[in-house]
């Protein structure tokens, strides 16, 4: 049993959710008729009923087709004010260079079916390649500005649906001729008052109430100055009348056949910028509607949704239509669940259309316009003046740019310019990041292989004239010049490098024009008699440089860092002797410490090729000096085999950083070839002045070989700017 509060709730919602349906309704046919009828003006005005009558016919199945084929079945979808302004700047084209008006409107019609069925190809196609982020890779400025001039031109399109009148920029002046300004000015009164109650107060029944006064006043004004509505028709005040109220009269098959396909094909760039920007405009409100909702949607199951219901509308002559993110948010807060939205906006289109084409004649034409109006000067306002706060002065440049010459010189052209702007700005912009991340010498950076005390010090010495530049992002003409001059800088130092080499590790990709740039980095170089190793190339990377890049013999190509400065280490410390015995080892100690019995804390340990010293995890109990032979250091992986991370030669201490830190072995070491290793267990010295003096001095060689590691990486990342 129900309680009243139940009851009440139960009433509340169902209110509620009749409410928006009805509001949901009302405005899919207010902006269906607006932007049929924003194209449909000046020659095309007396066919604007046909027009109506193809809007609503493909807001019929539309929006069923594609709730049915979401993955979310609330969505409403239907006409976008982005594809009629395209299309009814098209369409004016068209009618200026058509032989009649009958040929240019099967022209239209047709153009506005083909334009819909290519846009849903794309749109089907985009999902199903997995294809939508490309479009998020337009620049937010060039969005901006699309957005911006779009209000423009939809505040133009409703003075010319108003005035019955072409007005551009260039011929604003007509709306000041006499008797023209009380035609449209109240209207555009109207648009205004609606922009500024919608954006003041956040509810859902403003504009709709706003539209329904606006219409009262509209009729009130009609009756105290005695006009009839025969009368207002006959001045152009209405959208009517319909003759015989039949908004299908006339449409048949045969439009295609009667269309100008010169003129049509004449318009492909338009047709393909509705594509991009329905698939633009689509991926946005997807992501409108999954935040407003709180519900994820399946984005490449949306476009192909999109796809196919445009596809299909546009067989029937039906314009381009997508989500519409205020409709879907309306109807999921107000508790309309499923199919409810969609299907009341198919039947309302079919009620229309249908049964309702004289009330819609004696809609007044200043209120579609007015309506068209509003979302101009919404969108004015909302991509001019409140965003302007949050973008750099060079894309409010852009935005305004684009706007300028949208109304100026046509909008195809703003928006290729804009995009253009914008793509130069961030060449330059990216030109300026330095694609250096590092800049250190061969005396700080060393490869893996651990040497003896003196071998290090050596090279700290010897080894400041390699120049290291480790590279990171897209290699372009911008960067790569600004690698040429931190090379040539290098030669206005004191000293000049010996060689150079340009780690590619972290570079993703280079242009043609970088080839040329780092051919000159290697003719520079040569000239002056230094060397040039490019080291950590990927196949992609390495292929299209050799391919395009005309180096000589002498430049070194190595695949890694690490291989080429191992390379350069051993050319420096060629003359080094790095093998000695045990015996010599130890004699030289016993020398030292004549009263200390070594065999107390040294073992001799003689490993075979292939074989381990000890194993990751291992306890830390000792540490080892390394007689001859090689060792490696390898770390277990999640991948299929371990990872190399040193290598070892005479004289290197090994297992220090862990018995200090008495930890587990970080790294399995294994002899690279047969290997003598003497075994020092510090924790056996004796407490005689000769073993307390050798605990030092090895205390201190250890402390020595990690203080000089610890300095070179605190240099390293300094210069790293960490």
């Amino acid at each position: 049993m129900t309680t009243v509060s139940e009851d009440v709730t139960a009433r509340g919602a169902v209110l509620s959710a009749a409410v928006a349906m009805s509001v949901i309704a009302i405005l899919a046919v207010s902006f269906a008729i607006a932007f049929a009828s924003i194209i449909y003006v000046g020659p095309l005005a007396p066919y604007a009923e046909r027009g109506i009558g193809l809007a609503l016919l493909g807001g019929i199945f539309l929006p069923i087709l594609t709730a049915l084929l979401s993955s979310y079945r609330g969505v409403v979808a239907h006409l976008q004010e982005v594809p009629a302004v395209l299309l009814s700047l098209a369409a004016a084209s068209i009618m200026a260079r058509v032989p009649s008006h009958d040929v240019g409107f099967a022209s239209v019609v047709t153009l506005i079916g083909l334009t819909s069925v290519i846009t849903g190809f794309v749109v089907y196609l985009a999902g199903h390649l997995r294809f939508g982020f490309a479009a998020r890779f337009i620049p937010y400025s060039v969005i901006a500005g699309f957005l911006a001039a779009t209000g423009l031109l939809l505040v133009l399109g409703a003075l010319s649906m108003i005035t019955k009148q072409e007005i551009n920029v260039a011929h604003l002046s007509r709306l000041f001729s006499p008797g023209m300004a009380t035609t449209w000015l109240p209207w555009i009164a109207f648009a205004l008052v609606a922009v500024i109650f919608t954006r003041l107060l956040k509810h859902p029944l403003v504009l709709p109430c706003i539209i329904v006064l606006a219409t009262g006043a509209f009729y009130l004004v009609l009756t105290l100055q005695g006009v009839s509505i025969e009368e207002a028709g006959q001045m152009g005040l209405l959208i009517g009348p319909f003759e015989g109220g039949d908004l299908l009269g006339g449409l048949s098959p045969t439009l295609v056949v009667n269309a100008d396909w010169a003129a049509i094909l004449a318009q492909m760039p338009t047709i393909f910028a509705v594509a991009a920007m329905a698939l633009l405009g689509l991926l946005l409100n997807i992501s409108g509607i999954e935040i407003s909702i709180g519900q994820d949607l399946d984005p490449e199951r949306e476009l192909k949704a999109v796809g196919v219901s445009n596809m299909l509308a546009g067989v029937t002559g039906g314009s381009v239509s997508y989500h519409l993110l205020g409709e879907t948010t309306l109807a999921n807060k107000m508790g309309v669940t499923g199919l409810a939205a969609p299907l009341a906006v198919s039947l309302s289109s079919a009620s229309v259309l249908f049964f309702g084409a004289s009330a819609i004649g004696n809609l007044p034409v200043g209120l579609m316009g007015g309506i068209v109006a509003y979302l101009g000067f919404d969108f004015l306002y909302e991509w001019i003046w409140l965003k302007r706060k949050r973008l750099p002065p060079a894309d409010r440049f852009i935005i305004f740019l684009i706007v300028a010459l949208a109304g100026a010189v046509g909008f195809m052209a703003a928006f290729s310019v804009g995009l253009i702007l914008a793509t130069v700005l961030f060449v330059v912009s990216y030109a300026g990041i330095d694609i250096v991340r590092l800049r250190s010498t061969a005396a700080l950076r060393r490869s893996s292989v651990e040497r003896s005390a003196q071998d290090l010090a050596r090279l700290e010495v010897e080894a400041t004239d390699v120049i290291i530049y480790e590279l990171a992002g897209f290699l372009f003409f911008g960067t790569a010049n600004g690698l040429y001059e931190r090379i040539y800088g290098e030669f206005k130092r004191d000293t000049a490098p010996t060689h150079v080499i340009l780690d590619f590790r972290g570079v993703k990709g280079l242009d043609t024009s970088a080839s040329f740039a780092l051919t000159r980095i290697a003719t520079l170089l040569e000239r002056s008699a230094i060397k040039l190793t490019l080291s950590g190339l990927n196949p992609k990377v390495k292929t299209n440089l050799l391919r395009l890049a005309e180096f000589s013999h002498s430049v070194i190509i190595k695949d890694t860092l690490d291989n080429a400065l191992i390379e350069i280490e051993d050319a420096i410390l060629y003359d080094v002797v790095t093998e000695e015995s045990v015996e010599e080892v130890l004699r030289t100690l016993s020398e030292r410490y004549p009263s200390f019995d070594f065999s107390t804390f040294a073992t001799v340990v003689s490993l075979a090729s292939g074989e381990a010293l000890f194993l990751q995890g291992a306890a830390s109990n000792e540490v080892f000096r390394l007689v001859s032979g090689t060792l490696r250091a390898e770390v277990a992986t999640n991948d299929d085999g371990p990872l190399l991370v040193a290598r070892f030669l005479p004289g290197a201490i090994i297992g220090e950083i862990a018995y200090y830190a008495d930890i587990p072995r970080t790294a399995s070491i294994l002899a690279d070839t047969a290997a003598v290793v003497l075994r020092f267990d510090l924790d056996r010295l004796e407490g005689t002045s000769d073993g307390l003096r050798l605990a030092g001095e090895f205390h201190r060689e250890a402390a020595r070989h990690l203080a000089l590691r610890l300095n070179r990486m605190t240099v390293l990342l300094q210069q790293a700017g960490i």
